[in-house]
C-alpha cells in the first residue's frame, strides 16, 4: 500500500436497515430479533403501550415508568444497583409520548438472573413511599431550574401555539401538577398498561437459541393481560394559536428564538425530500442559516433546524440563541434564507455536497454495535418499516433535484403557518 496516494472519494450507498425476524413469546408478547456481532452481550428492550398518550394526568406515565427501578416486592432500590453492578449490567428505562421503555445490557454469561431482575422490575414495581417523595422533590427542582433557561421557555410557548396549550405536545405542565401525584395514581397506571399482552421485546447482540430460550422463560412466563387505555387528546387546530409569542426573562444574557410549523410525519411522501431541504439550509454545519447566521453576521455561536417526527404529524423547527440585540436582525436573516429557497434553484455544487453528507449520515447512524437498535425503535414507535425507510431515502437524496426542492419550500415555508418563538430580555 502506497500511503503516499490518497484513497479515491466516493459516496457511501447501498446503505440497507437489517430486517428483524419476528416471533412470538409463549404468552403472545412480539419478539422482535436483531442477531448481529461476535460480542458476548445481549440487549433486551421491552416497549409498552406505557407513554404520556395514556396517562391520566401529566406526569404519570413519567413518574410510573422511571420509579420502576426504585425497588420492588423483594428488592429495594440499592439492591437492584447491586445486582446491576455486580453483573456488569446496565438498565435503563425511557418514557415517550408513545410508549415506555426498559432496556437491559447484559453480558451473556449473566443473562439469566438479569432477565429475571428485569421481568421483576416490570412486573412487581413496589413504589415505595420514600422513594416517591425523593424523586418527587428531585423532579420540582429540575422542573425549576429548566423554567429558567429561555429555550425551555421559547420551546412550551411555541408548542403551546402549534399544538394547542391543552393538547397532548402542546402542555408543559406547572409546578402543582407534580402535586396532584401519588403513588396509588403510578400503581394503577402500571398496572393498566405494563401488559405483555401488548408488548414488543426486541433482542440484539449474540441472540442463539439459549438466549431465545431464556427470554421465552423469563418475559415468556408473564401472564399476557391487556386493558382498556383511555388516549389523551393530540388535536391541532387548523390555525394557529399565535404567530408570534415572548416570554419575558429580564436577568438573561441571551435570547432563545424558535421558528416552527406543523409539518409531515416520516410516512408521508414529502418527508424524504424536504429531509434533504431541510438539511440544505440549516441540517448541518454547511447549511445556509450557519453561513449566514454565525459565520457572516456573528449573531449566535450554533443555529440549525431539524424534523421532529411524530406518528401522525411533524413540528419543523429553527433554533438559535442570541444576544438580546440580534434578536430582530436574526429572524430578518432567518426569514431572508426561507424566501431565497422560495425564489432560487439551489446550485449543483451545493446540492452535491448535501448529497454526500446525508448519505455519510445515513451510513453513520446504522454504525456502531447497538446504533441500529435505536433507530429500529424509532421506526417501530412510528409503526415505519426501517428497510424501506432508508431505502426510500437513499433513493430520494441521490434523485432529488433542485425543481422539486424549490416547489416543497413554497409549499412548506409560507411565514404564515409559522409561529415565532422568543424568551428573554425585551427589546428597548
Amino acid at each position: 500500500m502506497d500511503r503516499s496516494v490518497c484513497p479515491e472519494m466516493g459516496r457511501v450507498t447501498g446503505v440497507s436497515f437489517p430486517k428483524a425476524s419476528l416471533a412470538r413469546l409463549r404468552n403472545g408478547a412480539r419478539l422482535h430479533e436483531l442477531p448481529f456481532g461476535d460480542g458476548d452481550i445481549v440487549r433486551v428492550d421491552c416497549v409498552f403501550k406505557a407513554g404520556a398518550f395514556f396517562q391520566p394526568q401529566l406526569l404519570v406515565a413519567s413518574f410510573a415508568g422511571q420509579m420502576m427501578r426504585e425497588g420492588t416486592r423483594t428488592h429495594s432500590s440499592s439492591e437492584i444497583a447491586e445486582a446491576l453492578d455486580s453483573h456488569g449490567a446496565s438498565l435503563a428505562i425511557n418514557v415517550s409520548y408513545e410508549s415506555a421503555c426498559v432496556t437491559l445490557y447484559a453480558l451473556t454469561r449473566h443473562l439469566e438472573p438479569m432477565l429475571r431482575l428485569l421481568t421483576e422490575i416490570v412486573t412487581e414495581p413496589a413504589y415505595p413511599e420514600k422513594e416517591f417523595t425523593t424523586y418527587l422533590n428531585k423532579r420540582k427542582q429540575q422542573f425549576l431550574i429548566q423554567n429558567e433557561r429561555v429555550s425551555t421557555l421559547a420551546s412550551r410557548n411555541l408548542n403551546a401555539a402549534l399544538f394547542g396549550p391543552k393538547s397532548l405536545y402542546g402542555s408543559a405542565g406547572e409546578l402543582e401538577d407534580f402535586d396532584r401525584l401519588d403513588v396509588e395514581m403510578l400503581k394503577r397506571f402500571h398496572q393498566a398498561n405494563y401488559t405483555f399482552g401488548d408488548c414488543d421485546v426486541i433482542v440484539s447482540g449474540k441472540v442463539d437459541d439459549k438466549v431465545r430460550c431464556l427470554i421465552d422463560a423469563t418475559l415468556g412466563t408473564v401472564p399476557a393481560t391487556t386493558h382498556d387505555r383511555p388516549a389523551t387528546s393530540i388535536y391541532v387546530s387548523d390555525e394557529l394559536n399565535a404567530t408570534y409569542r415572548f416570554a419575558e426573562k429580564a436577568d438573561s444574557v441571551q435570547s432563545a428564538i424558535l421558528m416552527g410549523s406543523i409539518c409531515m410525519s416520516a410516512k408521508d411522501p414529502d418527508y424524504h425530500a424536504f429531509s434533504v431541504l431541510n438539511t440544505v439550509l440549516g441540517g448541518y454545519f454547511g447549511s445556509r442559516l450557519m453561513s449566514n447566521v454565525r459565520e457572516e453576521k456573528g449573531f449566535t455561536y450554533g443555529i440549525g433546524s431539524y424534523v421532529w417526527s411524530l406518528p401522525e404529524m411533524g413540528r419543523f423547527t429553527i433554533s438559535t440563541q442570541t444576544a438580546t440585540e440580534f434578536v430582530e436582525p436574526a429572524i430578518g436573516e432567518i426569514k431572508k434564507e426561507m424566501n431565497l429557497l422560495c425564489e432560487s434553484l439551489i446550485p449543483a455544487d451545493e446540492l452535491d455536497s448535501v448529497r454526500s453528507y446525508m448519505l455519510g449520515e445515513n451510513a453513520r447512524v446504522l454504525d456502531g454495535s447497538f446504533s441500529f437498535v435505536d433507530a429500529y425503535l424509532s421506526f417501530l414507535s412510528q409503526g415505519v418499516d426501517g428497510t424501506e425507510f432508508y431505502r426510500k431515502s437513499e433513493k430520494t437524496i441521490l434523485s432529488v433535484t433542485a425543481d422539486e426542492l424549490i416547489g416543497l419550500a413554497r409549499k412548506y415555508f409560507d411565514m404564515e403557518r409559522f409561529c415565532i418563538s422568543v424568551a428573554g430580555q425585551k427589546t428597548k
